[in-house]
C-alpha cells in the first residue's frame, strides 16, 4: 500500500494523490479542482505586481 503524507503536498498534488489512491469519481475531482483555483487566482491578483517584477528582474542581464 502506498503511504502518502498529505500534509506535506501542494494542494493540487494532494488532490491527484487522493483521486488515485481512493479512486474518486471524476466529477468529485473536477469539483475539488474548481474550489482550489479561485483562492490561487485571488492571491495572484493581489501579488501580481511583485510576481511580474520578480520575473522581469530574474531575466535581466547586467
Amino acid at each position: 500500500m502506498l503511504k502518502i503524507n498529505y500534509n506535506k503536498l501542494f494542494i493540487h498534488l494532494a488532490l491527484i494523490a487522493c483521486a488515485l489512491v481512493f479512486i474518486l469519481p471524476f466529477l468529485w475531482v473536477l469539483a475539488a479542482s474548481a474550489m482550489i483555483i479561485p483562492p490561487i487566482l485571488i492571491m495572484f491578483f493581489f501579488a501580481q505586481k511583485t510576481f511580474v517584477e520578480g520575473i522581469a528582474l530574474s531575466g535581466m542581464k547586467e
